[in-house]
């Protein structure tokens, strides 16, 4: 038995597929990837969860603007941690969350 695998040329038009055919197959692909990535987060809860921390977070530094520094110490360790806050914040903000393709639909 013998097998012969044919290339098409690049320039077949007959087998190419039009820009808009693969326009929508990309939106379907990220559609799709979007949607397991919406029932990943629903069944683990990181978003409701980043969520909450951001809350308690922001609780905490509201508490802590508004509670009196009684000596120098004080309000230095309340400025240094209302900055290390922050920029935790900043850092978290700028980091990009992928997740991996298990390839099952």
């Amino acid at each position: 038995m013998r097998l012969e695998i044919h290339k098409l040329p690049q320039n077949c038009e007959r087998h190419r597929r039009s820009p808009a055919i693969e326009a929508n197959l990309g939106a379907r692909s990220i559609a799709a990837h979007q949607a397991r990535w919406d029932a990943a987060d629903a069944e683990i809860g990181y978003s409701r969860t980043d969520e909450l921390i951001q809350r308690s977070e922001q609780a905490l530094l509201d508490d802590l603007a508004l509670s009196p520094a009684c000596s120098v110490e004080a309000a230095t360790t309340k400025a240094a941690s209302m900055l290390v806050v922050r920029a935790a914040a900043a850092v978290a903000a700028a980091v990009v969350v992928v997740p991996t393709d298990t390839g099952t639909a």
